[in-house]
């Protein structure tokens, strides 16, 4: 698989028992700088129904995410996308599933944002 995109991770700073330190009580996060890792993307965007907007329609945006190998992300972890229409997808991970060849090795690390 070629890994030719790029995504910037910034990382929730954390505590000693590792929950992420929060800087008010707005529930904001405290970030370190970001990282960048190289990535294969897959985005695509999705028109749901949504009750509450006036014309009853919502785009929802998805992207997911393969790194090569083991990856330290977790769901308290910024990721930011931009593709190349200079477009950014910034979110959180929904789902992270490390996927394994036969011998039980990760070589795949997928993120669901």
């Amino acid at each position: 698989m070629i890994y030719k995109q790029r995504i910037s991770v910034r990382k929730a700073k954390k505590d000693s028992e590792g929950k992420p330190i929060f800087l008010d009580y707005h529930g904001t996060i405290d970030y370190l700088p970001p990282v960048t890792v190289k990535c294969r993307v897959d985005e695509g965007y999705e028109l749901k129904e949504n009750r509450s907007s006036a014309n009853g329609e919502m785009i929802v945006t998805k992207a997911r995410i393969l790194i090569k190998g083991l990856y330290d992300v977790d769901y308290s972890d910024e990721i930011t996308y931009t593709n190349e229409l200079n477009e950014s997808i910034i979110g959180k991970a929904k789902q992270i599933n490390p996927k394994r060849n036969g011998s039980g090795k990760v070589i795949i690390t997928e993120v669901i944002i």
